[in-house]
C-alpha cells in the first residue's frame, strides 16, 4: 500500500477507532461479543499493534460495514493534517489549537455554585502552589463534579477550550482567559465511561474515588482527550466558527441559556449562529435539569428525548432560550403536547388529557389517559414557569 508498518497500524486502528464509536459500542461490548482480549483491542485501536484478517473481518461485521471500507478509510486518514484524529470537525478544532508541547488536562468546573472568579467558557481560576503546571496553550476537557451535577451521583463532562493568558493575583491565585471554546453537543455522563479503559492512568475501582486530582485540574493523555469528545457527538460548523471575536459565539450562547437571557437580549439582530448555539445549549440543559428521562413515561434513551417548548419557539422571542419554558420530553409526549392533546395545570403540575381523541382515535387517547391527573416529575432546576403553562393551557391546549 506503500505505507511502513507504523503508519499503518496507526491509521488502520484510527479507522477501526471512529467505525466502533459510529457503531455505538464500547470496547468492552466488543470483547463481549468476539474472540479479542481488552488488551489486544485497546492495542489495535491505538496504532501499537497490527489488526489480523479474521479480526478485521469480524470487527467489520459487528459494525456493520465492509472490511475494505476499513483500509480505504485508513488511505484517506493519512491525507489528513493530523493523522491521529478521526473526525473532520474534531481535526478542524485540533489543527487550531495543537502545538507541538500541547498538553491535555480535565478541568473541574462547578458552574453557577463555585465560589471563585471564574465562568464557564471565559475565565478559570487556580491556585498554582496545589497546581501548577499549566501553562498558556494547553487543551483541557471541562468536567461538572458530582459535587455540582444537576444529576445525583453523576458527573459529566461538557466542552473544551484552550488555557490563554494567565494571569497572576495574589497567594498563589491565578486566572486564565480561555480560548477556542467547545461546547459538547452531547454530555458525556461519567455511566458512559464505566468500561472506557483510561491512557493516562488505569482505573483500579469500580467507583471513582479518588481516580481524578483532588485539587480539580487532572493531566491527562491526548488520546483521552480525543475519545471523550468523539463521546459528545459531531464536531459540527456551528462550534469552529469565530473562535477568537470578542465575544464569541460558544460564550455567547452559553450566556444566554446558563446566565438568563437578559445578559444578551434575544433580538432580530442576534446573531442567527449565537441563537442556533444556544438552542442545542438550552436542549442539553433541559435533558440535564430532568436526569435524561421524560417526566410523565420516565423514558431514559437519549434518542426518544426532545427538548419541547411550552410557549413555541415561533410564538414569542423572550421565551425562546428560558429553560424554564422548555421540558424534557419522549417523542410520543413531546408531540401531543406540542398539539394540544395534553397540557400541564400550571399550579399542580398534574396531566390533563384532552378528551378530543375519544372518539377519533381510542388507541391514543388511552394511551395518553393512563397518565391524566398524574404529576410530573419535577427537575432539579428551573421548573416549568406558571404563566408559560398557562399559555400553554389557554392558547394550545384542545378543550
Amino acid at each position: 500500500m506503500g505505507k511502513n508498518d507504523a503508519q499503518l497500524k496507526k491509521t488502520i486502528g484510527l479507522s477501526l477507532f471512529q467505525a466502533r464509536i459510529n457503531a455505538k459500542l464500547t470496547r468492552q461490548n466488543v470483547v463481549d461479543s468476539i474472540q479479542i482480549s481488552l488488551n489486544a483491542l485497546s492495542s489495535i485501536e491505538n496504532g501499537d499493534a497490527l489488526v489480523k484478517l479474521d479480526t478485521l473481518q469480524q470487527l467489520s461485521e459487528l459494525y456493520g460495514i465492509n472490511s475494505a471500507t476499513i483500509v480505504s478509510q485508513s488511505d484517506n486518514i493519512v491525507e489528513k493534517k493530523y493523522p491521529d484524529t478521526f473526525m473532520d470537525g474534531l481535526q478542524t478544532y485540533l489543527s487550531r489549537v495543537l502545538h507541538k508541547n500541547t498538553r491535555f488536562y480535565i478541568f473541574d468546573a462547578k458552574g453557577m455554585t463555585s465560589n471563585y472568579d471564574e465562568h464557564d467558557f471565559q475565565t478559570y481560576s487556580w491556585n498554582e502552589h496545589q497546581f501548577g503546571k499549566v501553562k498558556p496553550g494547553d487543551v483541557f476537557l471541562y468536567r461538572r463534579p458530582t459535587s455540582a451535577s444537576e444529576m445525583k451521583g453523576v458527573f459529566y463532562f461538557f466542552g473544551a477550550g484552550v488555557v490563554s493568558e494567565i494571569k497572576k493575583k495574589t497567594a498563589g491565585n491565578v486566572t486564565a482567559t480561555i480560548s477556542n471554546p467547545l461546547s459538547f453537543k452531547y454530555n458525556v455522563l461519567s455511566v458512559q465511561l464505566q468500561d472506557y479503559k483510561w491512557h493516562f492512568k488505569d482505573k483500579t475501582r469500580n467507583d471513582w474515588q479518588r481516580f481524578f486530582n483532588q485539587y480539580g485540574m487532572t493531566e491527562i493523555d491526548r488520546a483521552d482527550f480525543i475519545e471523550i469528545v468523539s463521546l459528545s457527538g459531531p464536531v459540527d460548523e456551528i462550534q469552529l466558527l469565530n473562535f477568537n471575536t470578542k465575544l464569541n459565539e460558544t460564550s455567547a450562547a452559553y450566556s444566554l441559556v446558563h446566565k438568563g437571557i437578559e445578559s444578551i437580549p434575544v433580538t432580530e439582530r442576534t446573531s442567527e449562529i449565537v441563537i442556533r448555539k444556544g438552542q442545542q445549549e438550552l436542549a442539553e440543559l433541559v435533558k440535564l435539569n430532568y436526569g435524561y428521562s421524560c417526566p410523565i413515561s420516565g423514558i431514559h434513551t437519549r434518542e426518544f428525548l426532545v427538548a419541547s417548548h411550552i410557549i413555541p419557539w415561533a410564538s414569542e422571542k423572550s421565551t425562546r432560550l428560558n429553560p424554564q419554558n422548555v421540558i424534557c420530553l419522549s417523542t410520543l409526549w413531546d408531540r401531543a403536547f406540542d398539539q394540544g392533546f395534553v397540557t400541564i395545570e400550571p399550579k399542580s403540575y398534574r396531566i390533563r388529557v384532552s378528551s378530543v381523541l375519544r372518539d377519533s382515535d381510542a388507541v391514543l387517547f388511552g394511551q395518553l389517559n393512563e397518565k391524566n391527573g398524574a404529576k410530573i416529575h419535577m427537575p432539579k432546576r428551573d421548573i416549568p414557569k406558571g404563566e408559560f403553562l398557562e399559555w400553554h393551557n389557554e392558547h394550545v391546549f384542545r378543550r
